[in-house]
């Protein structure tokens, strides 16, 4: 019997561990970092551009681009910068947003996880190494700034990002 009660109460202390675990998981993930909301697009896009290596085969595109692949009109945003893939067979871009409102966050980001998908459909079948750019792609919408960033430093641009915007 006494051998009994200690495996219940050692069975209740792994649970108690095992709740205050899962708690501070999930505070830790659903806390939102505080964003700046003075940050100069050119500060923003010298940094996630420092990050990036230039070969990556995109190419500066226009407010055309933007509007033709993501469906947005660059004159409602406060800043933009929008590379393309400079062929066909090439899957890499970055896409740089500073928004005039953060009620435009959500169309922002919608139109970005369409773009990923749109451009996943193309590559499925034939364009092993440009999936695999695709699968690490970065999509990042916080506060006033948007990244969209396919290509091999994907994460040093998210961080590059990140350190721009965070208070």
């Amino acid at each position: 019997m006494r051998h009994g009660v200690k495996a219940i109460h050692r069975g209740l202390i792994v649970l108690e561990a095992a709740a205050l675990l899962g708690l501070a998981i999930l505070v830790f993930c659903t806390s939102k970092r505080t964003v700046r909301d003075d940050v100069r697009f050119s500060e923003l896009s010298e940094a996630v551009l420092a990050a990036v290596r230039q070969e990556e085969g995109y190419q500066l595109s226009d407010s055309a681009g933007l509007r033709k692949y993501y469906g947005l009109d660059a004159n409602a945003y406060e800043g933009v910068l929008l590379y393309l893939p400079a062929s066909n067979m090439d899957a890499a871009e970055l896409l740089l947003v500073v928004m005039q409102e953060e009620s435009q966050a959500q169309a922002l980001e919608a139109a970005m996880n369409a773009r990923l998908e749109q451009q996943k459909k193309v590559f499925e079948s034939y364009g092993v190494e440009q999936m695999g750019i695709l699968n690490r792609a970065v999509i990042c919408v916080e506060g006033r700034y948007g990244l969209f960033a396919v290509c091999q430093d994907a994460e040093a641009a998210r961080e590059a990002f990140e350190n721009v915007i965070a208070r």
